[in-house]
C-alpha cells in the first residue's frame, strides 16, 4: 500500500510511486464504489458525482457497512448554493456539506425534482 503522507502536495510524489490503475470496484477484492444512482429528468450530476465521492471516501476509511447511502436529494434541494435540477457546483457542495450534516437517503429519498427543503 502507498503512503502519501510524507509528500505535501501530490506534486511531489514520485511517478513510480502511482499505480498505473486504480479501480475503487476493486481494492484487495473489496468494491467500495457504492451504488449507480439514476437521476432521471433532474439535472443533479453535480450531486451525484459528490455524493458518491463522499461515500467511498468514508466507505474506503471506516469500512463498507459503516457509512449508510448518503442523500442525493439533500444537496439537490437544501443547497442554496446550487440551482436545485437546473444544476450546481462541486465546490458549492463541498461549502455545504462542511457547515451541515448530510443526512442517509433513509431520510430523504431522492425524487428527482428540486422540491424545497425540509
Amino acid at each position: 500500500m502507498i503512503k502519501f503522507s510524507k509528500y505535501q502536495t501530490a506534486t511531489e510524489i514520485p511517478d513510480k510511486e502511482i499505480p498505473e490503475s486504480f479501480d475503487l470496484r476493486d481494492i484487495k477484492g473489496v468494491n467500495y464504489a457504492g451504488k449507480v444512482r439514476n437521476q432521471g429528468d433532474c439535472g443533479s450530476c453535480y450531486a451525484n458525482a459528490f455524493i458518491q465521492v463522499i461515500e467511498n471516501r468514508l466507505r474506503k476509511k471506516h469500512g463498507l457497512f459503516v457509512i449508510p447511502d448518503l442523500s442525493v436529494q439533500q444537496v439537490v434541494s437544501c443547497n442554496y448554493m446550487t440551482e436545485g435540477c437546473e444544476g450546481g457546483w462541486g465546490i458549492m457542495n463541498g461549502f455545504f456539506a462542511e457547515n451541515v450534516p448530510l443526512y442517509p437517503e433513509t431520510c430523504a429519498p431522492y425524487v428527482g425534482s428540486g422540491i424545497t427543503c425540509s
